[in-house]
């Protein structure tokens, strides 16, 4: 049985897998992304030949093809793998998953909040951007925003004892010039 994974375009998430049958249940447009077993990449939906039905009401759904029960596909099979694996049989699926870098986004918006370091706003920026870039499939990209986003928290945690220090060593100087 061919079934689909997709990308739904209010979560951002993966959803599947999904029998081909049971996809017009699913919000699935021509541009949502989509992936099976076989499939090199994700691509729209629109471009996928046997999902036509979904879109064009003049188009029959596809024949089911039920594989014997020892013939299901294994997890390898089903799982999406990035392109450059399909290179070597050897690897596995789940040695190409690439996981999403830590943003660093909630301990941003905390060390601002409750440290009152306007710095680690810039680690809010940063932080911000690391999940979309990882969606649009930017790895590098993803891994380098959440670098200077950690960066910028770290800097942002280390201000307000930096002015600490500032206002004592100032206060001191002026102590000394006016005592």
């Amino acid at each position: 049985m061919v079934k689909y994974y997709y990308i739904d375009a209010a979560s951002k998430q993966q959803r599947g897998p999904i029998a081909i049958g049971d996809l017009r249940r699913h919000p699935i447009a021509r541009n949502t992304m989509v992936w099976r077993s076989g499939m090199a990449d994700w691509v729209e939906a629109g471009d996928v030949e046997e999902l036509r039905f979904l879109f064009d009401k003049n188009t029959s759904e596809p024949k089911q093809n039920e594989q014997p029960f020892d013939k299901q596909p294994s997890v390898k099979d089903v799982a999406p793998k990035r392109a450059d694996s399909y290179n070597n049989p050897e690897s596995s699926s789940f040695d190409d998953i690439i996981q999403m870098p830590k943003n660093w986004l909630i301990e941003s918006i905390l060390i601002s909040l409750f440290c009152c370091s306007p710095i680690s706003i810039v680690g809010v920026f940063y932080a911000a951007k690391v999940e979309s870039l990882y969606y649009a499939k930017d790895y590098a990209k993803a891994q380098e925003y959440a670098n200077k986003a950690k960066l910028w928290a770290l800097i942002g945690l280390l201000f307000i004892p930096a002015c600490y220090v500032v206002l004592i060593i100032f206060g001191s100087m002026l102590g000394l010039f006016f005592f």
